[in-house]
């Protein structure tokens, strides 16, 4: 059964590939998390990519191997593997044997050239000054970003007040006995 188009070019939906490799390694990559030394997150993307190569090899997706590898594969920061050049309008994709270039006053912005660089500096100023432009992400990233944040987060408060509670009220039931 072949990958429709829709579940590869939702906005709602992570990409078929990266949700392969989430379920095959039991992992959510997200950048910014805290490894021990840069080792591990080579062989820990290494690993990932590797089972987006198995999706591909599985030959139900009808995009481009290299369409699903910038979908889904990761450096060993957990950023897209194919960086996208952030200026406003530019729809510039890194390409094998081709960086892009990387902002030299925060390190966490990409541009494919020095005009687009130019280009976007206005916009892009206050952020790099402050130090807190995000980073940059995979569209399936994004999406279990948010799921984690505005449905498992909650739910695990929810649990573990409900559980607390539930504690407390055993307790009063005890010494009442």
């Amino acid at each position: 059964m072949a990958v429709k188009y829709n579940d590869t070019e939702s906005k709602e939906k992570a990409d078929p590939a990266f949700r392969y490799a989430t379920t095959d390694l039991d992992f959510l990559p997200l950048p910014g998390e805290v490894w021990r030394g840069e080792w591990a997150g080579k062989r820990m993307s290494a690993g990932w990519n590797s089972r987006v190569d198995k999706y591909i090899a599985l030959g139900i997706d009808t995009r481009s191997a290299v369409k699903i590898a910038q979908a889904a594969k990761l450096d060993p920061f957990f950023q897209p593997l194919w960086k996208r050049c952030e200026a406003t309008g530019c729809t510039a994709i890194e390409r094998p044997g081709s960086k892009m270039k990387r902002c030299h006053g925060c390190q966490r912005i990409f541009y494919c050239d020095a005009a687009c660089q130019k280009a976007h500096w206005k916009e892009h100023k206050s952020a790099c000054k402050g130090g807190n432009h995000p980073l940059q992400i995979l569209r399936s990233q994004t999406i279990y970003k948010t799921i984690l944040k505005e449905v498992i987060k909650p739910a695990e408060e929810r649990l573990l007040h409900d559980s607390a509670t539930d504690s407390e009220a055993a307790k009063s039931d005890g010494a009442e006995n």
